[in-house]
């Protein structure tokens, strides 16, 4: 790779836009780098982010659909819920996996098309501690700090949903007959736009919203107004969305309103993945595991009870869990049923879908590095079939199979040695 005042070096680490580049004239010097620093064609780097993505075993946007087994099916299942969100048909569904089969990859799966289709789109990863089911306010914190969307990615998306609402000239939401906090906080907003106070206060507005540390954050809000003399505070509030005693039904609320909101502000509505949900039943102590059903329930009986007294919103929210017979995975199945949502299984891969699989990285893998590989049928099967037989008994490791295939083809043809035709091209 070539700097383009430095000159060649060896990629040892790409993040993001950043790069870290083995300086062939200062002694293989370490030297971080932005893309554009770089002499190469976008379409190469582009593929070496996705191969270096696979050797740590994440998932790699830039090439999802070509890496994703079975992606027309999923497709279709995720295409399913999101139709539901297009006429404000909320919906509830689950992924179920053994360990190891792709409930992770299925999960960005589903936000990668829901926001090429023009969702927003959350995500949370449960660990039974601090993000969990049995505390709402804070797995809506890690749902809330996760929010984005095409043309919608900030730092502060709650105070931004408010913004961009006030901005298009929506009136003032009226979805909650007690405790307003969608009205409350629009008028607040509205004010700190017209005093020009975006700067001083919007990211402590965005943790109230959040449900994140709202006591201070609205002492500090309320000393802030008082420095201005010119703003008027007649009627004005500081409303939390979360408070310390019914933050089950808050969550619920927190999910109407902020759908309410991406749809006001042109978007689809809200799609919402929580992984890792098998944990809080090996985890939560009981009385905390009790807390987590509740949740749930008070879910279900949004769905089940038709003269609830909230409306109907573009929300989903889609889990991912290993299938098993604990009382909070009964709860799902039974309120994905309940919402009219469908889950989805998470198949055992065939020996002949891991060959395609492994062709597919391989190719990239030519494509990052400019490595003359050929694609030996016998030679893919060997790999691959001596990895099968340790997936097959570990009840289908694909994560495993993909960082092993990828150490494989680091050890038989790549990095770090230099490789290739041209020089410095790895």
């Amino acid at each position: 790779m070539k700097h383009k005042q430095l000159g060649y070096g060896i990629i040892k680490e790409i993040n993001g836009n950043q790069v870290h580049l083995a300086l062939e004239n200062y002694n293989q010097y370490k030297f971080p780098a932005s893309i554009e620093d770089l002499d190469v064609p976008k379409g190469n780097l582009s593929r070496k982010k996705t191969i270096e993505a696979l050797r740590f075993g994440l998932v790699p946007q830039e090439e999802i659909e070509r890496l994703t087994i079975g992606y027309g099916l999923l497709k279709e299942w995720v295409d399913f819920h999101l139709d539901r969100l297009e006429y404000s048909q909320p919906t509830v569904s689950v992924i179920h996996g053994p360990f190891g089969t792709g409930k992770s990859h299925a999960l960005e799966i589903t936000r990668y098309i829901a926001y090429q289709r023009g969702f927003l789109i959350a995500s949370a990863e449960v660990d039974g501690q601090h993000i969990s089911l049995a505390k709402p306010s804070k797995l809506f914190g890690e749902i809330a700090r996760t929010l984005k969307g095409k043309d919608f990615e900030t730092e502060i998306p709650l105070y931004e949903l408010f913004f961009h609402t006030i901005h298009n000239g929506n009136p003032k939401p009226h979805l909650f007959r007690q405790e307003d906090w969608l009205g409350a906080n629009y008028d607040l907003i509205k004010q700190i736009q017209q005093t020009n106070l975006r700067e001083e206060l919007a990211e402590d507005v965005e943790k109230v919203l959040s449900g994140n540390d709202e006591v201070d954050s609205i002492r500090i809000i309320k000393d802030q107004i008082r420095k201005y003399p010119w703003f008027s505070g007649r009627g004005i509030e500081v409303m939390p969305v979360f408070t310390r005693s019914s933050q089950v039904e808050e969550f619920l609320k927190a999910l109407i309103g902020y759908a309410y909101l991406a749809r006001l502000i042109g978007r689809k509505g809200l799609v919402i993945t929580i992984d890792e949900v098998e944990v809080e039943s090996s985890i939560l102590p009981p009385s905390e595991r009790r807390k987590a059903i509740m949740l749930l329930d008070r879910l279900w009986s949004y769905f089940e009870d038709q003269k609830d007294e909230y409306p109907n919103a573009p929300f989903a929210l889609i889990f991912a869990t290993v299938e098993d017979d604990s009382e909070i995975n009964q709860v799902i199945d039974h309120l994905v049923e309940k919402s009219g949502g469908r889950p989805y299984e998470l198949p055992y891969y065939k020996l002949d879908e891991l060959i395609a699989l492994g062709r597919e990285i391989t190719d990239l893998y030519k494509e990052a590095y400019f490595i003359p590989i050929e694609n030996d049928t016998d030679l893919m099967q060997e790999i691959i079939s001596r990895f099968a037989d340790r997936i097959y008994q570990n009840n289908g490791v694909i994560r495993d199979f993909i960082k092993s295939f990828m150490h494989e083809l680091d050890r038989r043809y790549g990095p770090p040695r230099r490789i290739g035709n041209e020089r410095g091209t790895v």
